[in-house]
């Protein structure tokens, strides 16, 4: 079973269209038809390209493993750690599919095209059978045989109907009792299409699972691709066994959704064209966002004062949309607002709207708290249990969240670096900003519960607090 060969990438760096993988380019130009949403762009002169996305692009020759901008230079060298990498990239983007089930069919929308040229994409199912597999192991089927000419477990009831027995001392002895033994079936044709699919996905996809399993090196197909499915078509309509008929549905889309090898249409994904909303996802989820529960008590839309009647249409009342940061995270009494911006901060930043927006959010959140502090009795739309929780809060920090892809800095396992603080000089009333760097690596390993996301966040928050 010959592995396919892992080929890596950064989102955003130069690759030479005519060098090394002057073969990759040529392919990218054949599966752009199959893709709404560019997945490189080339120079103008012609002579390199670069992808758009980040994520895993299976090709026929092997995977491309494109890291998002910047991570790749937390990678390291060598091969294994390459693969680790990847491996975490993986997770991370499944998790992330995971959490936002939305996320699944809004990247098909912004990635695939419709019509003919569409490819399917078949890792879903792929990952699927891989991960049945580890859990349940090969398909078992067994058969079970009666007879008196067997070894196994005597069935009483038939000996007894069917067999005349020896009377001796006034006892009855059956010399040849009939026997049941169920043994496996080997030669079963589902069982045999399971082992040759597990052998398929593992060899694409068994490195991302961090699991070593003893796979059958399956080199041939059992039956043409047909009949494989008129085979699983029949056993989905026999089957009763939920985990049975589960699998049996994806190995068949599998199938369908591959294509054919005679074709060459055996492309998969996972893919994201914007490695932004994975931060801010992966922000929330380790450092405790409270957004939902607490965004419509403390943040209200503005309201037109004096409008003027004349102005609308009968009826037409303004209306507006409230603040909404990003990020709001409770440390013991402290309500932090937070911004998480996928930026690489050694080559651009965040524009001037987006920092003074964070100013109004942070200062909206320290008057509203003054103001419930302050208030003799719940306000509407709060009840008294609220309304005694949030004036035991207090105003904590305003923080831009970017992550780290110092390799030095990171190197030394530090959850997070402090950059600078942001002031407006001529609103200094409105405070600062503090810039810090997250370890992007370890935030990684914490949304996907390889370390504790609960350390990370207490030790940024002490960090932050200046502990």
């Amino acid at each position: 079973m010959q592995a396919r060969e892992l080929y890596f990438f950064a989102e955003g760096e130069r690759v030479s269209c005519n060098g090394e993988y002057g073969w990759l380019f040529s392919e990218l130009q054949t599966l752009a038809k199959s893709f709404q949403r560019s997945l490189y762009s080339t120079s103008a002169d012609g002579r390199v390209f670069w992808f758009r996305v980040s994520g895993f692009l299976i090709l026929e020759t092997g995977i491309a493993v494109v890291f998002p901008k910047g991570y790749h230079e937390l990678v390291p060298p060598d091969r294994a750690g390459q693969t680790a990498a990847g491996a975490l990239l993986f997770r991370t983007l499944w998790h992330y599919r995971e959490r936002k089930p939305e996320a699944k069919e809004w990247e098909r929308q912004a990635l695939q095209a419709s019509g003919r040229d569409s490819r399917s994409n078949c890792i879903d199912e792929a990952m699927y059978i891989l991960q049945d597999f580890i859990r349940n192991g090969y398909l078992q089927r067994r058969r079970t045989r009666i007879s008196q000419r067997i070894t196994g477990r005597v069935l009483w009831p038939q000996t007894i109907h069917k067999t005349v027995p020896l009377v001796t001392h006034r006892q009855a002895v059956y010399h040849e009792p009939y026997m049941k033994a169920s043994n496996p079936v080997y030669s079963d044709m589902i069982q045999k299409i399971h082992r040759y699919l597990v052998a398929e996905v593992y060899r694409d996809w068994g490195w991302v699972t961090g699991v070593s399993a003893a796979v059958t090196p399956e080199m041939e197909p059992p039956c043409s691709q047909e009949m494989a499915q008129r085979v699983l078509a029949d056993e989905i309509r026999q089957t009763y066994i939920q985990r049975e008929t589960e699998l049996f549905k994806a190995m068949r889309r599998y199938l369908l959704q591959r294509g054919s090898t005679d074709q060459q249409e055996q492309q998969a994904f996972l893919l994201t064209p914007d490695f932004q909303w994975i931060w801010e996802d992966m922000c929330g989820a380790v450092l405790g966002n409270r957004y939902e529960e607490m965004h419509t008590a403390l943040f209200k839309a503005p309201v037109a004062a004096q409008e003027r009647a004349t102005i609308f249409s009968a009826g037409y009342k303004p209306v507006f949309e409230a603040q909404r940061p990003d990020l709001l995270c409770r440390h013991g009494t402290a309500l932090h607002v937070l911004d998480a911006k996928y930026y690489d901060y050694r080559n651009s930043f965040p524009g001037l709207p987006d920092i003074v927006k964070q100013y109004f959010y942070h200062d909206t959140l320290r008057e509203r708290l003054k103001a419930l502090q302050a208030a003799d009795r719940p306000p509407a739309g709060l009840t008294e249990t609220a309304w005694r929780n949030y004036r035991r809060l207090h105003t904590g920090g305003n923080m831009l969240l970017l992550p780290l892809v110092d390799s030095s800095m990171a190197a030394a396992q530090i959850p997070a670096v402090y950059m600078f603080t942001l002031r407006l000089p001529y609103a200094p009333s409105l405070g600062g900003i503090d810039v810090w760097l997250l370890n992007l690596r370890q935030m990684m390993a914490a949304y996907t519960g390889q370390i504790e996301a609960a350390d990370i966040r207490e030790q940024f928050f002490a960090m932050a607090a200046g502990d």
